[in-house]
């Protein structure tokens, strides 16, 4: 997807929108430059299942 799309993309599961950081630029300038913005993301009940509550 990243080749077609870009590094940040946005796919479906259902009706909840996940957005998708591919490579070590995106995930840095989201987390760490933009940090703030991204810190009152929304929970994702199939990975708290998957990881226990983790």
């Amino acid at each position: 997807f990243s080749k077609v799309y870009g590094p940040v993309f946005t796919v479906y599961f259902g009706l909840k929108p996940i957005v998708v950081l591919h490579g070590y630029e995106a995930v840095k300038e989201a987390l760490i430059d933009h940090g703030e913005k991204f810190s009152g993301r929304g929970s994702f009940p199939v990975a708290e299942k998957v990881n226990k509550g983790l």
